[in-house]
């Protein structure tokens, strides 16, 4: 899960009564699947999501690179395949890098 924009997200003016505007804002503000994850080399993760925010992409696999240097892991998107075997418009142009530090 994670915010695909630089910039922080928009707090609803009242936490508990957001407007429909401010429940899609923030909706689109972040990305998010949910399922295993399978280690299947040295280097590659395989995402198996089986809850998408994607409505038809569970069943569709994610490809990541990773690598862990002190206290950091760093793991790259740099495929996603459909569940009918199609790829999306940005596969082989964009990759998506994640670094995450421990706390």
């Amino acid at each position: 899960m994670y915010n695909p924009s630089p910039r922080p997200r928009t707090p609803f003016v009242s936490l508990s009564k957001p407007s429909d505007e401010e429940t899609m804002a923030g909706f689109r503000s972040i990305v998010f699947n949910t399922g295993p994850y399978e280690l299947m080399e040295d280097d590659i993760m395989l995402a198996l999501p089986d809850l998408a925010k994607v409505p038809g992409f569970e069943g569709g696999k994610q490809f990541y690179r990773y690598r862990v240097e002190d206290d950091k892991l760093y793991f790259r998107m740099y495929d996603e395949t459909y569940p009918n075997g199609d790829k999306p418009e940005w596969f082989g142009k964009v990759e998506v890098q994640f670094i995450l530090t421990k706390e």
